[in-house]
């Protein structure tokens, strides 16, 4: 640090070396601000090298062990028993086994804790949205008598509810469609058409398919389980007929499935993601995947055999050579880094919006092992609490869309954008100190390889900052398709 000098006697300096004595010790301060700032620069560049050694070697250790497993583990995947050691290799753990085994001293705890919710009569009532059935239990005629002989009379009913419900049955419905003719001659002349329906030659009616559907699709009741109680009351049908009932429904249904898909395309952005679901296919399974395509509060689901970029210029129509269809309103896909996106955006019409929760979580993977992970999902996390708090404001101002999107904006522009700028040049500044191949290293290039879609959002209120409106359909799907 450098010296301030002040000379004992100011009395007799004149006023112009007054002023020079303050330029002078003003430079002075401004030169050690800048030392120490550069000092405070390096002191921060040797903590997080010293942080990234600390969480490679946190990353060596755990893949040295798994790989120490795989070579010299078990290969039985049960477990243990209590009287097996314990080692990696059969030997004891040492002396925190014998600590372990020890007897602890007793330690009495008291607190206080707010009293649980009443249970038994402060249950909730039946709902009152549901079809109501009384049913009356009398009281016996012999006990209608007073106790001095006197005949009582009705003074009303101690009222109590239960859930009930309607044992389901199945019914064969014969349909009868009236022919008219001549009388004399008996010569039909007309036959009732037959009703719209959806399988006009099948012989399950609407409401048993759409009962099969309900469950299969939305309860995640497979077919099979549907077969064995269906058969159980009566039905005698089989599985091929269950699943051709399935395959024709979903292609009577196919033009609301694609007006649903116009209408997604229709919005100014979309949300996308895809997950993988097991197909059986005769004795063997494959892996097939689901793309959900959400906007506004519609979600487009497509099926795919697979994860190429060929699903995705299915669902969106585009033109590999020549672009998007004339006309198309949409102007961002929300998505993450992969590369079965990329067709989308080739000619510009249509850019990529990245999602920040993506990049959050691959830095939260090593959080526990590395300060710097630590500390950069903490930096993202003061971004996303931006975006809370300017939704928590919209939803208080009861704001529509456009104000909505005017705030969001506003807040992005002044709080938000430092934020990614700080984010930005953390990420510069750890890159170089990681091994190509490491967990943080590969963190760090997926976040700077789509920084130009990272960054988008800042200058859109209208665009979200993450991806999860699609990421939480498709956990839903996850759940239903295991279920199949």
């Amino acid at each position: 640090m450098l010296p301030i000098m002040v000379p004992g006697d100011l009395d007799g300096l004149t006023r112009q070396q007054l002023v020079d004595l303050a330029i002078t010790q003003h430079q002075r301060l401004a030169d050690q601000g800048l030392h120490l700032a550069a000092q405070e620069a390096e002191l921060t560049l040797q903590r997080e090298r010293l942080a990234a050694l600390e969480g490679e070697k946190a990353d060596l250790a755990a893949k040295l062990a798994r790989a120490t497993k795989a070579l010299f583990g078990p290969s039985s995947e049960r477990s243990k028993r209590p009287e097996e050691p314990s080692g990696l290799f059969g030997t004891p753990q040492g002396d925190a086994e014998a600590q372990n085994s020890q007897p602890r001293e007793k330690q009495k705890i008291s607190y206080e804790r707010d009293r649980p919710a009443p249970k038994g009569h402060g249950r909730r009532p039946v709902s009152l949205k549901l079809i109501e059935k009384e049913h009356i239990v009398p009281v016996p005629p012999e006990q209608r008598i007073g106790p001095n002989g006197e005949q009582l009379v009705l003074l009303g009913y101690e009222v109590s509810e239960k859930l009930d419900v309607v044992e389901e049955h199945l019914r064969r419905l014969i349909i009868k469609r009236e022919k008219w003719g001549l009388p004399d001659t008996r010569e039909t002349v007309i036959t009732a058409a037959v009703e719209p329906c959806l399988i006009p030659k099948g012989k399950a009616s609407d409401a048993f398919i759409h009962e099969l559907i309900v469950n299969k699709f939305h309860l995640g009741l497979p077919l099979y389980r549907q077969l064995v109680d269906l058969n159980h009351r009566g039905a005698e049908v089989n599985s091929a007929w269950l699943s051709d009932l399935v395959r024709q429904t979903a292609g009577r249904y196919a033009s609301i499935h694609q007006a649903i898909r116009l209408q997604v395309l229709a919005h100014p952005f979309v949300h996308a993601d895809e997950t993988p679901v097991r197909q059986q296919t005769g004795e063997e399974a494959r892996t097939g995947y689901f793309w959900a395509w959400l906007a506004g509060r519609q979600l487009y689901l497509h099926y795919g055999h697979g994860r190429s970029q060929a699903e995705a210029l299915e669902v969106t129509g585009v033109d590999p050579e020549g672009g998007w269809p004339p006309g198309s309103t949409l102007g961002f896909v929300v998505c993450d880094g992969y590369d079965g996106y990329n067709p989308l955006f080739a000619d510009g019409t249509v850019q990529r919006v990245a999602c920040w929760s993506h990049v959050r979580r691959k830095f939260t993977d090593y959080e526990e092992t590395d300060r710097n992970a630590a500390a950069m999902a903490e930096r993202i996390n003061d971004l996303f609490r931006v975006e809370r708090q300017a939704t928590k404001d919209i939803q208080k101002g009861r704001l529509d869309d456009t104000a909505a999107a005017a705030l969001r904006l506003t807040r992005r522009q002044e709080s938000g954008r430092p934020i990614v700028a700080d984010i930005k040049a953390r990420l510069e500044r750890l890159q170089p100190l990681y091994t190509p191949k490491s967990g943080m290293r590969t963190a760090i290039n997926y976040a700077l390889t789509l920084w130009t879609a990272l960054e988008i959002f800042l200058a859109d209120g209208r665009l979200p900052a993450d991806n999860n409106a699609a990421v939480a359909s498709r956990s839903a799907l996850e759940w239903r398709t295991s279920m199949n």
